[in-house]
């Protein structure tokens, strides 16, 4: 898995690995492609630590629809809300095979008080985060959907792409669905614009990767789209 956020994350495998955490206070465990780790409204009772693989947030409107808040990679702290909450307010799902690591919220909480260095980090953490739904917010007003897909895969080429001649790739294993919910929009236009793209030579893709053939072409395609500001 490929994308990551942008906001501060520690690796909380560092913490448990250097025995700054009691290892034999986290529970192990498998959690296949497309299993829930929690759901919304599911009892808050355990933090959580990605092991390996790739996770996702993601919370439902009234009428069904949803959109991913946050994508969890290998180290990332989630769940942390449950320290406040007696419910979770969000649904946590595998991208692909993961291992997650557990820890009772009452144990962590216990290492907070014991451990100030680490709450500092999860407060830092919980407002990154905060600031990363406003900034998105701030993109639904002022970017219209097709200059919200453009800069989300800039930013996936930039961050994550690897060389590959003069080009680069990125594994990835978002669906067209999983763009769109991270995008506030829907998968038709994101396969109307990714056809687009592939069409013109600037990406191609299948679905485990996207090659960025042309990223300068593709930048150029942003800068009209950011003249428009309504669906």
């Amino acid at each position: 898995m490929a994308y990551k956020n942008e906001n501060f994350a520690p690796n909380f495998l560092d913490y448990i690995e250097n025995e700054k955490l009691q290892s034999d206070l986290f529970i192990e465990y498998t959690v296949n492609k497309g299993i829930y780790v929690f759901q919304d409204q599911d009892p808050a009772d355990q933090i959580f630590i990605l092991k390996s693989g790739a996770l996702k947030a993601e919370c439902s409107s009234p009428t069904g629809r949803k959109f991913i808040k946050e994508i969890f990679n290998p180290g990332d702290l989630f769940g942390e809300l449950a320290l406040y909450n007696t419910l979770y307010t969000e649904s946590v799902t595998a991208l692909e095979p993961s291992v997650v690591l557990s820890i009772d919220k009452e144990d962590f909480k216990k290492i907070l008080l014991e451990q100030p260095q680490i709450n500092t980090v999860v407060n830092h953490i919980m407002v990154k985060r905060r600031m990363q739904l406003e900034k998105r917010f701030e993109k639904l007003i002022f970017m219209d959907s097709r200059s919200r897909i453009l800069e989300f895969l800039i930013n996936l080429a930039e961050k994550e792409g690897r060389a590959v001649g003069f080009e680069k790739e990125v594994k990835i294993n978002l669906t067209h669905q999983d763009i769109a919910e991270l995008n506030f929009t829907s998968r038709q236009k994101v396969t109307i614009l990714m056809n687009e793209l592939k069409s013109k030579k600037i990406i191609s893709f299948n679905r485990r990767r996207i090659l960025f053939r042309d990223l300068d072409q593709l930048r150029t395609e942003l800068r009209p789209s950011l003249l428009v500001t309504s669906e």
